[in-house]
C-alpha cells in the first residue's frame, strides 16, 4: 500500500511506499514530535494572558532548557509566535525524563508558567523596589526591552520542578534619571534573576527570586573603606556584591487556571499507549 511522506515517520520518501512484511522495523514515530503537535495549543484564556502580560520570551526566539538551545520564529503574530514557542518547548520537554510523561494538560500549564517566571512584569515592582532600597534612589532597567539584552533559561529539576532564570550581558544596566536634567546616572549591574517552583505550583504560591546585584559604593561607604584601609587597600574600589530575595505580590498560577476544568495531574502511566487516553496515576 501507498502512504504520504510525513516527517514524522521514517519510510521511502522517493516511492511513498512502504512493506509491512519487510520494512515494519523502518516505521519511526518521533513521540516528543507528534505529542507536540497533539497538544500545542493553550487553554485561550491562558494565552490571553500570556499575550497580554507574559510574553517577554516570546519576542526573543530562544530559550534554554537544561543546557540546550531551542528556538522558534519571532515572525508573525504574537499568537503565531505563541504556537511555535509551545510546540518547541514541548517537544524538548518530551525529551527530558523528568517531564517526559507530563500529560498535555500539564504542558499547557508549564507553558504558561515558564512565560510569567521569565517576565520581568511578573517581578518588575519587586525587584525596582529593592533595587532602589540597596542604592538610594529609584532606577530603572535599562535595555529590558532588547532581545539581545539577555539569556533566558530553565531547568527541569527531580520532584518534578523548575529552574527558571534570566541572565543579562549588558553591564551597567541599572541606571537612575535624574528628573531635573534627565542625566544618566549608572548606580549597579543586575546580572541574573532565578527563581524555582514545584510542578504544579500550590495555589497561592509566590515564588521567591534571588537577584544578583552588583552596585557601586557610595561616596560615603568609599570615604570610610579609605579611612580603615592602607594605601594598598583596594577593597574601596570592588563593586558590592548582593544576593537580594525577592518575592512577588500575586502567585504564579493564574486564578482562572481551576476555572478552565479539572486541575491538572502531573503524568501519565508508563504503560499508556502513544494514541490512548491520558489516564489518572
Amino acid at each position: 500500500f501507498r502512504i504520504k511522506s510525513c516527517p514524522l515517520i521514517g519510510c521511502d520518501q522517493g516511492s511513498g511506499r512502504f512493506n509491512v512484511e519487510q520494512d515494519w522495523l523502518a516505521l519511526r514515530i518521533d513521540t516528543a514530535a507528534v505529542m507536540a503537535l497533539l497538544g500545542s495549543d493553550l487553554p485561550p484564556l491562558l494565552a490571553k494572558e500570556i499575550l497580554k502580560d507574559y510574553a517577554d520570551v516570546l519576542r526573543v526566539g530562544r530559550l534554554l532548557v537544561n543546557g540546550t538551545g531551542i528556538t522558534w520564529q519571532t515572525g508573525g503574530s504574537m499568537e503565531v509566535q505563541l504556537q511555535r514557542f509551545c510546540t518547541a518547548l514541548f517537544a524538548t520537554l518530551r525529551r527530558i525524563p523528568d517531564s517526559a510523561l507530563f500529560r498535555e494538560p500539564m504542558m499547557q500549564r508549564c507553558a504558561y508558567w515558564i512565560c510569567k517566571a521569565l517576565s520581568i512584569n511578573y517581578i518588575l515592582m519587586e525587584v525596582l523596589q529593592a533595587i532602589g532600597s540597596r542604592v538610594g534612589m529609584m532606577c530603572t532597567i535599562e535595555g529590558s526591552q532588547d532581545i539581545d539584552a539577555a539569556d533566558y533559561l530553565i531547568e527541569v529539576l527531580p520532584g518534578p520542578a523548575i529552574r527558571a532564570g534570566i541572565r543579562w550581558k549588558v553591564k551597567d544596566n541599572i541606571v537612575h534619571r535624574d528628573p531635573q536634567t534627565a542625566e544618566r546616572i549608572v548606580k549597579a549591574t543586575l546580572h541574573s534573576l532565578e527563581t524555582e517552583f514545584v510542578l504544579p505550583p500550590e495555589i497561592g504560591c509566590a515564588p521567591a527570586y534571588t537577584m544578583h546585584l552588583e552596585s557601586r559604593r557610595s561616596i560615603t561607604s568609599q570615604f570610610f573603606s579609605t579611612m580603615a584601609c592602607t594605601e594598598s587597600c583596594t577593597d574601596k574600589e570592588r563593586p558590592l556584591q548582593s544576593n537580594i530575595i525577592v518575592s512577588p505580590t500575586s502567585p504564579l498560577r493564574s486564578p482562572i487556571e481551576d476555572a478552565i476544568d479539572r486541575p491538572v495531574r502531573v503524568c501519565c502511566p508508563t504503560s499508556c499507549s502513544l494514541f490512548g487516553p491520558w489516564l489518572p496515576w
